[in-house]
């Protein structure tokens, strides 16, 4: 599993990608997660998640297997939540994204 800094980037096949800050390891904290939309065409009810590399940069490269799938370029970007869903077309992905407010 990739790791940077304190955390671990993980593939759970059809719970998606993890992000889990492990600086106190025992007890491990999610602190980002990403659901790889369903592609329209294919009938199923949740997205799919294979492998995850982490770059030195923080870029994070994920791969799906299911069709439509594909493969992702992320950042774990704390405080912020997002969405990712396919366009009507299935050529394309939206994606939107809005800061947390602090605790």
């Amino acid at each position: 599993m990739p790791i940077k800094g304190n955390i671990v980037f993980s593939a759970w096949e059809n719970s998606g990608f993890w992000a889990v800050d492990i600086s106190n390891p025992h007890q491990p904290k999610a602190v980002g997660h990403f659901v790889p939309p369903v592609f329209r065409r294919v009938n199923s009810d949740a997205g799919h998640a294979d492998d995850v590399f982490v770059h030195e940069n923080g870029l994070v490269f994920a791969s799906s297997s299911d069709p439509g799938g594909g493969f992702w370029i992320m950042r774990h970007t704390p405080g912020t939540k997002g969405t990712v869903e396919w366009t009507a077309d299935n050529k394309n992905v939206t994606v939107k994204y809005e800061k947390r407010p602090e605790n």
